[in-house]
């Protein structure tokens, strides 16, 4: 049997995308929580119960955003092991396009994350509910993709305050 090129690694963000601390604390833990089980279960559909045949997702990786910073990177390095990749899609979701993603990750077997705009989310809200249903993660990549560096922070909140509306 061939040996599979990569495994891929789903990650969740037990803040729900949200990279600001406007939450009460009780609600931020609350969120974090079913995060963490919604991963439990996602990650339960694993390669076994697909087939072998199935690329399936290895692992979750839960990033942790204490004092994470809207329009800065995130993270360091993800820990990823020799083999794994990591799925991710932007910009969505698109009715052209996020449909065929959600297709073809169903029938590998497979989780990503999708980063979504503001602006995709007031157009098509029940797409992007779909694929949360669908055990997907998702996070808030801006309300109309702009370049957060030739952003003021005022503006980048402006913009933070948009997409979390939708």
């Amino acid at each position: 049997m061939a040996s599979r090129p990569a495994r891929p690694v789903h990650i969740a963000d037990p803040a729900g995308g949200r990279t600001d601390r406007a939450y009460p604390y009780w609600r931020q833990q609350r969120m974090r929580c079913i995060a963490l089980i919604l991963a439990a279960c996602a990650a339960s559909a694993s390669a076994a119960e697909c087939g072998p045949d199935k690329l399936g997702t290895e692992r979750t990786i839960v990033l942790q955003r204490e004092g994470a910073q809207y329009g800065a990177q995130q993270h360091t390095a993800l820990p990823l092991e020799k083999g794994e990749v990591v799925l991710t899609f932007d910009d969505g979701p698109s009715a052209d396009n996020t449909p065929l993603v959600l297709k073809a990750l169903s029938d590998q077997c497979a989780r990503a994350t999708f980063f979504m705009l503001g602006q995709g989310l007031r157009k098509d809200p029940d797409l992007a509910r779909e694929t949360v249903r669908e055990g997907h993660s998702a996070g808030i990549h801006s309300d109309t993709h702009p370049h957060m560096a030739t952003l003021t922070p005022a503006q980048q909140l402006d913009d933070l305050a948009l997409s979390r509306a939708a």
